[in-house]
């Protein structure tokens, strides 16, 4: 999941690549949010003051609606249109949010 954030946020930009990078961000930020140890862990510091509790039924609803989201705008986007390493991204990523669900 750190492998996949560190390369969703250090993306290019086009106009097609800066709806890869915007999801990217916006990705970035929702894991951070639910995972506000780890994010404090890898130098985020707005979640230092921040703890979430993972076994309750409302926080794998949210988990589940973020990887539903991502996994649905990732869908849209134009692989061929993408550099080296965004399309390493997709291929990382690729069937990845359903097995997050499960977790």
């Amino acid at each position: 999941m750190i492998l996949l954030s560190l390369l969703f946020v250090n993306c290019k930009s086009d106009k097609k690549e800066q709806d890869f990078g915007a999801i990217a961000k916006a990705y970035f930020d929702d894991k951070n949010a639910l995972d506000p140890l780890g994010a404090t862990q890898n130098g985020q510091s707005e979640y230092n003051d921040k703890l979430v509790f993972e076994m309750t039924d409302s926080y794998r609803k949210k988990f589940g609606e973020v990887c539903d989201k991502y996994e649905k705008e990732l869908a849209g986007i134009d692989v061929s249109s993408l550099t080296a390493e965004e399309k390493i991204v997709m291929k990382l990523s690729n069937g990845r949010f359903p097995l997050l669900k499960t977790y």
